[in-house]
């Protein structure tokens, strides 16, 4: 005999309670399609990665080697560097009201620079650790090394909410270089060749992409060279994809089931 409509949610609900990882949303497999092999400066430990107007700006970590920079993508060719001071960490990069915001790892600081003249003209503090940072034009989003996505004012830089991101109900921590696409966050996960895509709102991994086809042949393996850094080109609706210390950068199209 079948239940009540009513009894079947209860029942619903409470396995979901009780089983959340049988309720938990699926996650689809995307397939990863290579467009252009471009060059990339072998001495950028890749932390952030954003384009605007055709030029890639990059931030690069490490502490006496970090930077902000400007990039043509097409030659791999660095048009401006500014330093950070030893005692920095450089991390996620997004901009922000007009402006680059840079991350900082354990310094409790994110560093606001003029897009044009790279000139640093404000800093603002950040409560956990600096990872991976990205806007949709009113929310920033950032990552501290957790499982936690923290969303952000963007012209206020106050705290508005946080969510979990969950693997197929499990919580994926060390989730690095983010990407804002619409209602959703592209993001490279430390240590891994996997690209996720996130739901903004709700932090639930809907689709994954494995970039392992990717890494240079001398690099696989390597605990420091890892994948990072990814940025999208909404005019072709395309990422730029590359990592640490990567001769390579590549032009690639997601494409999900």
């Amino acid at each position: 005999m079948k239940k009540p409509w009513g009894l079947r949610k209860i029942a619903g609900i409470l396995g979901c309670l009780l089983f959340p990882l049988g309720c938990s949303p699926a996650v689809r497999e995307g397939a990863i399609e290579v467009l252009e092999v471009l060059p990339h400066d072998t001495t950028a430990y890749t932390q952030g990665l954003v384009l605007h107007q055709g030029v890639l700006y990059e931030s690069t970590g490490r502490y006496g080697y970090s930077t902000v920079r400007r990039v043509d993508p097409s030659s791999g060719e660095v048009l401006a560097s500014v330093p950070l001071d030893s005692t920095y960490f450089g991390e996620g990069l997004e901009i922000i009201e007009g402006r680059l915001v840079q991350l900082t790892w354990k310094e409790h600081l994110a560093f606001v620079y003029d897009i044009e003249s790279l000139e640093r003209v404000d800093s603002l503090p950040v409560s956990t650790f600096g990872w991976g940072l990205c806007s949709d034009g009113e929310t920033a989003f950032m990552t501290g090394g957790g499982a936690l996505l923290y969303k952000l004012d963007g012209a206020s830089w106050t705290s508005k909410d946080r969510v979990e991101i969950l693997r197929k109900g499990v919580p994926l921590r060390e989730v690095n270089e983010l990407e804002c696409v619409g209602s959703h966050i592209f993001a490279n996960v430390y240590q891994s060749t996997v690209i996720v895509q996130i739901d903004a709102e709700t932090g639930n991994v809907v689709a994954e992409f494995d970039a392992a086809a990717l890494v240079p042949d001398h690099l696989r393996g390597s605990p420091d060279a890892v994948m990072n850094g990814i940025a999208y080109d909404r005019d072709s609706d395309t990422f730029f994809v590359t990592g640490k210390l990567w001769p390579v950068m590549y032009r690639v199209r997601l494409n999900g089931d």
